[in-house]
């Protein structure tokens, strides 16, 4: 795999890294340098810091992914947590790493209420694992305890924003549960490295509406 020579070989770069990403956690971190080069203000100089961050990257690629095969037969765990820039999740069976995912905020998202975030964080989770949690029970892990009172009460009792989350959330089976975020060691790591999206986010554009 060659160096990108251009930002347009950058944008190819960090596509097929962003795929591979929910398999591997805090991939957006190594990526750091290389991201940079797509902002206005950086003209394209591939430097060594560029290429030490491409050289771990196809080490991380071409090493054996520590995760577990999906079992339909075997309770589903998704758990979750949001920061002020980003999601991260991580799917979970027998304790053991299924998939993960993360992404950032919109800077619309970035403005919501802590609660608000957080329940972004258990809809984007869900929907971006549902192969694996649509037509099951999932257990959903928070570290904001609040959740659990906002996902038992009526939709009516809820602030519109949060109204439209939890109408996304009606066709999945889960609980949630409040576990204290030192327990939550990956997520907050994938929400504090997130991966980069386009400011188009459908989940914002659905529940931004008014």
């Amino acid at each position: 795999m060659p160096a990108p020579t251009d930002k347009k070989g950058v944008q190819r770069l960090l596509g097929t890294i962003n795929y591979l990403a929910k398999f591997v956690p805090n991939m957006s971190a190594v990526t750091e340098p290389i991201r940079k080069l797509l902002k206005e203000e950086h003209e394209f100089i591939w430097t060594h810091e560029q290429q030490q961050a491409f050289e771990k990257l196809k080490d991380i690629i071409t090493k054996n992914l520590v995760l577990s095969f999906y079992d339909v037969s075997k309770p589903v765990t998704v758990s979750c947590d949001a920061s002020q820039c980003g999601l991260g999740e991580m799917l979970i069976q027998d304790n053991k790493p299924v998939a993960y995912a993360s992404r950032s905020l919109t800077n619309a998202e970035s403005r919501y209420a802590n609660i608000e975030r957080e329940l972004l964080c258990v809809l984007f989770g869900l929907e971006r694992f549902n192969d694996y949690t649509y037509g099951k029970h999932i257990n959903v892990e928070s570290d904001h305890k609040p959740l659990e009172m906002i996902v038992r009460k009526s939709l009516g009792c809820a602030p519109p924003r949060l109204q439209r989350m939890l109408l996304r959330l009606q066709k999945y089976d889960f609980s949630l549960k409040y576990i204290p975020g030192k327990n939550l060691i990956v997520p907050d790591m994938l929400s504090r490295a997130p991966i980069k999206i386009n400011t188009n986010n459908e989940v914002e554009n659905d529940i931004e509406w008014s």
